[in-house]
């Protein structure tokens, strides 16, 4: 039974995710058929939010029931999985603290370039990537990695949607925000937190 179960969680969560990543290439090749970021609340944004929670709901399942039948077996990899999860949280945290909840969930509103922003114009994609990363290590499970591959390229394609449309909304203030800092981490991002 909790065979069966694993197996149906892992399918409908690839499929939701596929759904995703489609919804999502579709926003950055038409952007004027955008999916992602919809701006408002509409079936675009229940679309998103709604195979959000699918993938949540069956990959917590899928952990749940094919935890430690994978390579990260041991205490080390508990405390790192666990670290990484503290870590990737206190960021995602803070970044939608700052950045307020109408904007984290894809809603018009004002451009934010302080606090985490100033290092990362994605600091919240950068906190759930060590999240996820932090729950994989921690739970060992096979299963659960292959269905977080898709996640990768949903993280990845998120902020490629996203930046047309912030264009659009902030212009040149936005594409200066843009030349300036990093969509994740980089060089630039070291470099400022070591002026700090």
């Amino acid at each position: 039974m909790a065979g069966t179960l694993v197996i149906g969680s892992l399918a409908l969560a690839l499929l939701a995710e596929t759904a995703e990543i489609a919804a999502l290439a579709v926003s950055v090749r038409w952007p004027d058929r955008r999916m992602w970021p919809p701006g408002e609340i509409d079936r675009r944004w229940l679309f998103y939010w709604g195979n959000t929670a699918v993938v949540v709901g069956a990959l917590s399942a899928v952990a749940f029931h094919d935890a430690e039948s994978w390579v990260f077996a041991g205490l080390v990899w508990d405390v790192l999985g666990g670290g990484l999860v503290v870590v990737g949280g206190a960021l995602a945290v803070w970044a939608g603290r700052t950045l307020r909840l109408r904007e984290s969930v894809g809603l018009d509103g004002s451009l934010v370039t302080d606090g985490p922003y100033r290092y990362s114009r994605n600091p919240q994609l950068v906190g759930i990537g060590l999240v996820a990363i932090g729950v994989l290590v921690a739970v060992n499970s096979t299963l659960l990695t292959v269905g977080a591959i898709p996640g990768v390229i949903w993280l990845w394609l998120l902020p490629v949607a996203e930046e047309p449309w912030l264009g659009e909304q902030f212009g040149e203030e936005y594409r200066a925000y843009q030349r300036t800092v990093p969509r994740f981490v980089g060089w630039r991002t070291i470099d400022r937190l070591l002026d700090r």
